[in-house]
């Protein structure tokens, strides 16, 4: 059954899963409640500040996870100059992080 998420709800949710320091992060548990929160208020941060919370705090992958990143670039030499093309995209602001990118898929770039 589809979940309805009103504004109010979407402000309670995110209150709730705010940290003892007022910040709150989305991971892909959250994404329901990221993308209700993006319908209503327009961006996540905007349902942050109408909640009173903080989402400033950037995430920081572990440094085990780090290692794991790394080894499975150096093992695919093939990707680094994607990589390195993709990364000089969002920093030029032609593609938005946290997967609002407006192209979904080559149909969608191509029309």
């Amino acid at each position: 059954m589809r979940q309805r998420w009103s504004p109010e709800r979407i402000i309670a949710e995110i209150q709730a899963l705010a940290g003892p320091d007022g910040t709150v992060r989305t991971t892909r548990e959250h994404d329901l409640l990221r993308k209700a929160a993006e319908y209503h208020f327009g961006s996540w941060a905007a349902a942050c500040r109408a909640a009173g919370v903080r989402n400033d705090l950037p995430y920081k992958a572990s440094p085990a996870v780090t290692r794991q990143r790394l080894r499975w670039l150096r093992a695919r030499p093939h990707l680094r100059q994607r990589l390195r093309l993709f990364a000089m995209a969002l920093e030029r602001g032609l593609i938005r992080r946290g997967g609002d990118n407006p192209f979904r898929g080559w149909e969608s770039a191509a029309s």
